[in-house]
């Protein structure tokens, strides 16, 4: 589902999306085609649903987004280092 249908269906409330597909423009993600997994009013609600789906499925990408926002890119951060 496009961005702009997510919006319109549940506007103004928080949304636990998956990625179907997206790809990298700089330091950003595009979500070009997204599931609606779950609509909630509460921002908490939204992060607890996610946290829940991405701890059982750490390879999916999930997100959690208010259907405020204008459009769906994520600012990504690429992390570089060791890990202990």
């Amino acid at each position: 589902m496009k961005w702009e249908e997510i919006k319109k269906r549940h506007p103004s409330r928080w949304v636990v999306i998956e990625a179907i597909e997206a790809h990298d423009r700089g330091n950003l993600r595009i979500i070009d085609d997204s599931s609606v997994i779950n609509v909630f009013e509460h921002s908490m609600d939204a992060y607890r649903k996610y946290c829940k789906l991405h701890r059982n499925n750490p390879s999916r990408e999930f997100l959690f987004v208010s259907t405020d926002m204008p459009t769906l890119e994520i600012p990504c951060h690429r992390w570089v280092g060791l890990r202990g």
